[in-house]
């Protein structure tokens, strides 16, 4: 990939003026629903109101399975898991 130069048929494109922002999505927006709900995944069944109500906490092995997965280095690996400690 190199750069090419902007002509007549390549203009150089102009960003907006103005912008819109999304409002955040906080786990307390998140209700259960009344009924036999539930998402499947690899044949396992979890119940969907309480995919967002409770907090995924790692253990170490999966820690580490996820630094080698995202081949962070050291100094990433280490940030990550005192991000997840918070």
């Amino acid at each position: 990939v190199r750069p090419l130069p902007h002509n007549e048929s390549l203009p150089i494109p102009v960003a907006t003026k103005t912008y819109t922002q999304q409002p955040a999505t906080d786990l307390e927006d998140f209700e259960p629903q009344p009924g036999p709900s539930t998402s499947t995944y690899d044949y396992e069944e979890y119940p969907a109101d309480l995919v967002y109500r409770q907090p995924h906490l790692f253990t170490q092995p999966e820690l580490n399975d996820l630094v080698r997965d995202l081949e962070l280095p050291k100094s990433k690996s280490q940030l990550l898991g005192s991000r997840l400690q918070q």
